[in-house]
């Protein structure tokens, strides 16, 4: 929660003494103000009616009115209210529905807690990593944990529930290659951003690593201000690649097949121009004196010419086109 801004409030409806006050627990520690708890269907109504809450917690086994018949009558009030039932396994894949079976319930209790902070869900197979970047975050108003896994398997299933806006991802996991999950994670979840986050220096898996979709690759030797720095900046629509390491991204380049022609129009060029620079749609809007919406045309029409799927990518051709350029004997 940012500064000035007040508190999300929140009301929690369950018969079950337990989840109550696990759902308390976890409100309180999130910055947000428990305003009335229920213990049934009709309570949960009458308190959603007079304390105006901004979230409420249904338990889906509320007595006299279950938590997804009250969930319907809240999504027609004229105040809205963002409402979440609470199921005990068999989930459907809703985004209003948790899983209170599931490891990443408190992690998406907090995510929706939280809104307006850049959400991350970190995959690393060390605890250690897991908990330190967890206590780093907590310490960010603008930046909110959103869950974590130490698996591929598990990555997959927390951020189908959690939807964060960045992943950060450990290159080397004991059941899958940080390289496939990346692109497993933009195939199927297009707003979910990956930032690479490895230990290791490997020439060939940074330049994989972006071509399969990653918005930015960056050491874990470095300090935590450039880690929140990147975090920012990925979420914001633009790349970050490591300073020590874009050299290197380079010169594995060069040793990649040459780059077909591409015939881009003037004001294309000067928009790829605009991506190179890490600007956002709105950004580049603002420089053109062009619409966002006709901004965010021209950058999926350079997309399409390069052949490539993200702005990362656009912005590793240019690079390496300029280099062409510059040196074209260079082998």
């Amino acid at each position: 929660m940012t500064a000035g801004t007040a508190p999300r409030r929140v009301v929690i409806a369950s018969g079950d003494d337990g989840l109550r006050s696990r759902l308390a627990g976890i409100a309180r520690a999130s910055g947000a103000e428990v305003v009335r708890s229920a213990v049934d269907g009709e309570q949960a109504l009458l308190a959603c009616g007079t304390e105006e809450p901004d979230v409420v917690f249904l338990d889906e086994e509320l007595a006299g009115i279950s938590g997804s018949s009250v969930a319907a009558i809240l999504a027609e009030m004229d105040r809205p209210v963002r409402a979440l039932v609470v199921h005990r396994g068999e989930l459907s894949d809703r985004p209003d529905a948790l899983d209170l079976e599931s490891e990443t319930f408190d992690d998406g209790v907090r995510s929706v807690l939280t809104p307006g902070a850049v959400h991350v869900f970190v995959v690393d197979d060390h605890e250690t990593v897991r908990l330190g970047l967890q206590m780093l975050f907590e310490e960010e108003p603008d930046i909110a944990f959103a869950g974590s896994a130490e698996n591929g398997s598990l990555a997959l299933e927390g951020i189908a529930r959690t939807r964060p806006d960045v992943a950060l991802l450990d290159l080397r996991l004991p059941d899958v290659d940080g390289i496939d999950l990346c692109r497993e994670v933009r195939s199927r979840f297009r707003d979910v951003r990956c930032l690479i986050f490895t230990a290791y220096s490997d020439d060939e898996a940074q330049v994989q690593a972006i071509l399969a979709g990653a918005s930015g690759y960056l050491s874990k030797g470095g300090d935590s201000d450039e880690l929140l720095s990147a975090i920012r900046t990925v979420a914001s629509g633009s790349a970050f690649v490591d300073p020590e390491r874009a050299g290197q991204i380079m010169r594995s380049a060069r040793t990649a097949p040459g780059q077909p022609e591409v015939n881009l129009s003037a004001q294309q060029e000067r928009v790829l121009e605009l991506i190179v620079e890490g600007l956002t749609n709105r950004e580049i809007s603002q420089r053109l004196d062009l619409a966002e919406k006709t901004v965010k045309n021209y950058v999926s029409a350079v997309l399409d010419k390069l052949g490539v799927r993200s702005r990362t990518q656009a912005a590793v051709y240019r690079a390496r086109l300029k280099r062409d350029e510059r040196h074209p004997d260079a082998s």
